[in-house]
């Protein structure tokens, strides 16, 4: 076994879809990372401008900032502002159905990386099953005379599958544990924005402006 060879080829057939789950991981937690930048937005001072324009009686305005913002937190409260005559059950019920719309985009390639997390450490064992299989009738073909150099390709190869199966398993939990927490805060923040909107368009903005 040359040092100079790849680890995929040291590490056999399985090492090709612990690739694939390892590439499929990496670009789908670097697409979220950036959809989550995007639309990451300060939703106090958000709100606070739509406020703004509210008491100022510019609903269309406040109508157009939410357009403006891509962000779940701006696509549920102007459900609000489409609703802001009506009762607080009815406006409240709309920001539900929006943010049913919002919460499946944000969670976009979750049970992927789910799915990579589970699978992965699996394919890295069953490398390692089939190495050890490859080990023990190398051995018998040999005979009596076997030694270490004999199969000690096999045993790297096992070794090199399962760490690398655990590996992308540990990125992949990682990467969904840190991907979730963000879909958890932005839904707090659009729970605690909506409840606010609700109150100041209900208790806050007076009568011959609503």
């Amino acid at each position: 076994m040359e040092f100079n060879q790849s680890l995929i080829i040291k590490g056999g057939l399985f090492m090709w879809p612990l690739l694939i789950l390892g590439i499929a991981c990496f670009f789908i937690l670097l697409e979220r990372i950036i959809f989550f930048h995007r639309v990451s937005i300060n939703v106090k001072s958000f709100l606070d401008g739509i406020k703004n324009l509210l008491e100022k009686r510019r609903l269309v305005e406040a109508l157009t900032l939410c357009e403006e913002n891509t962000s779940p937190v701006a696509n549920t409260l102007k459900s609000v502002l489409m609703n802001y005559d009506k009762t607080q059950d009815a406006m409240l019920a709309s920001a539900k159905n929006a943010a049913l719309i919002e919460i499946p985009i944000m969670e976009k390639g979750l049970r992927i990386i789910s799915f990579i997390a589970r699978i992965a450490p699996f394919i890295g064992f069953m490398g390692t099953c089939l190495a050890v299989i490859q080990s023990f009738d190398r051995m018998n073909q040999i005979g009596p005379y076997a030694n270490t150099v004999a199969f000690s390709g096999d045993i790297s190869q096992a070794l090199i599958t399962t760490l690398t199966g655990i590996f992308i398993g540990i990125i992949a939990y990682s990467s969904h544990h840190f991907l979730s927490m963000r879909v958890h805060s932005i839904v707090q923040d659009t729970e605690w924005a909506i409840h606010n909107l609700v109150e100041f368009l209900l208790h806050n903005l007076p009568e011959d402006k609503k």
